[in-house]
């Protein structure tokens, strides 16, 4: 598993975050798009395309404070690391 093909994103946010909204907003939009729920499979040597139900997926949202200085330290790891679809 390889980290190669993500496309990362980082974006810098002012004031309080109101983690539960955002997790919540996250969810409604992977709710709507099924190929943000889509996964691969692997059955009897094969790969099929399935599309998990709504609310059969769980969206992690974890707020983990951190200085300017320790940003790319707590970034890196996490932009860089494979999934498997």
């Amino acid at each position: 598993v390889s980290g190669v093909n993500n496309i990362p994103i980082v974006l810098r946010l002012s004031g309080v975050v109101d983690v539960a909204a955002l997790q919540a907003a996250v969810s409604d939009v992977v709710a709507r798009h099924e190929i943000l729920r889509t996964v691969y499979p692997e059955v009897e040597g094969g790969g099929f395309q399935q599309v998990l139900p709504v609310g059969g997926f769980a969206v992690d949202i974890s707020a983990v404070p951190a200085d300017e200085a320790d940003l790319l330290g707590v970034l890196a790891p996490v932009v860089t690391e494979g999934f498997d679809v």
